[in-house]
């Protein structure tokens, strides 16, 4: 039992410690389920190359509406119109990574000098109350 209400006290600890990181945390939990999205796009543009450039089938229709016409007809403009989705897509997911990292790091250390200052008051004053002996030279 004692255990128990010692993990209850330590949890009710973290929660009030972390409260301030909240939106942070949040932040951190959508840029994370934006990954999901992100990654299954990456196949798109082979799709695209193979199934339209190579094949004989049409744009997809959410990218039929949006890209002109003298794109559509041209085997070229569509191969280049892949290259751009294909930089796109990874230029989007490192930079999802980038700032998922970032605030992870902001978190983190936010967390860990909460958690470390209510001590240093104490460490410090005890550092500064021993003596050094006095050095040989």
């Amino acid at each position: 039992m004692a255990g128990t209400y010692g993990g209850l006290i330590l949890y009710r600890r973290l929660l009030r410690q972390a409260r301030p990181y909240w939106l942070h945390i949040a932040g951190v939990l959508l840029l994370d389920l934006l990954a999901t999205p992100l990654v299954l796009l990456t196949p798109l543009p082979l799709k695209i190359a193979v199934d339209t450039v190579l094949g004989s089938r049409p744009l997809p229709r959410f990218l039929d509406s949006v890209v002109p016409d003298y794109v559509k007809h041209s085997s070229f403009r569509l191969l280049v119109l892949v290259a751009i989705l294909q930089v796109l897509i990874v230029i989007a997911i490192r930079l999802q990574e980038l700032c998922g990292y970032m605030l992870r790091t902001q978190v983190g250390e936010g967390l860990t000098l909460s958690f470390r200052a209510p001590r240093a008051p104490r460490i410090l004053s005890i550092g500064s109350s021993t003596t050094l002996p006095p050095s040989s030279g």
